[in-house]
C-alpha cells in the first residue's frame, strides 16, 4: 500500500485518480490547491509518492511546488514525484517538451499525460515507477509522449537513463 499525496484541482478528475489508486489499495489524500498540500506536507507524514496537476489555477504553480518538495533538508526530498496532465488543452500539449525536461531538471520522477483516463495504465504507471524506486533510489524521469491511446520513447534517452541507473549515476 502506498501512502499517496495527490494536487488534483479538478473535481471529476480528481475523483478518476483517486477511485483508480484506492481501488488498488492505495490509501490517498487530496489537496484541491498549492496551499492546501504545502500545509499538509508541513507536517510529519510518510508520504511515499506525490502526484501534482501540471496546470495549477489556484494559487500557486506545480513548479514551485516541485521545487519546494525537493528543497534540500526536507524530509521529502527523496519521495518520487509525479506530474499529471489529463486533457491537456492543443497549446498545452505544443508545450509539452518544455514542461517534461523542467519536471525532469527540478527532480520529478515522472510525467503523465493522457486524454482518455484508463484506470489500468495509470495504476500500471505508477507502479512501474515505485518498483524502480525500490531498486534504484529515486527514479529518474524517462521522456514519454502519450496522446491519445499510443506512446512513443525516445529510445536514446531511454537507453541513457537505463545506462545511469545500472551504473548508480
Amino acid at each position: 500500500m502506498l501512502r499517496i499525496l495527490a494536487l488534483l484541482e479538478n473535481d471529476s478528475n480528481s475523483l478518476q485518480v483517486v477511485n483508480c489508486l484506492e481501488n488498488s489499495g492505495n490509501q490517498v489524500t487530496v489537496c484541491r490547491n498549492y496551499k492546501a498540500a504545502i500545509e499538509k506536507l508541513s507536517k510529519p507524514s510518510n508520504v511515499d509518492l506525490v502526484i501534482s496537476d501540471v496546470h495549477l489555477e489556484n494559487g500557486g504553480n506545480v513548479f514551485d511546488f516541485l521545487r519546494w518538495v525537493r528543497k534540500e533538508g526536507s524530509a521529502l526530498a527523496s519521495t518520487p514525484f509525479v506530474l499529471y496532465s489529463y486533457q491537456p488543452s492543443p497549446i498545452a500539449k505544443h508545450l509539452e517538451d518544455g514542461l517534461r525536461t523542467t519536471a525532469k531538471l527540478l527532480g520529478a520522477a515522472h510525467f503523465i499525460s493522457c486524454d482518455v483516463f484508463d484506470d489500468e495504465k495509470f495504476v500500471n504507471e505508477i507502479e512501474g515507477l515505485m518498483l524502480q524506486a525500490d531498486r534504484f533510489g529515486t527514479p529518474s524521469m524517462e521522456i514519454e509522449y502519450r496522446h491519445k491511446n499510443h506512446s512513443q520513447t525516445d529510445e536514446t534517452d531511454r537507453e541513457k537513463e537505463t545506462t545511469n541507473q545500472e551504473n548508480g549515476i
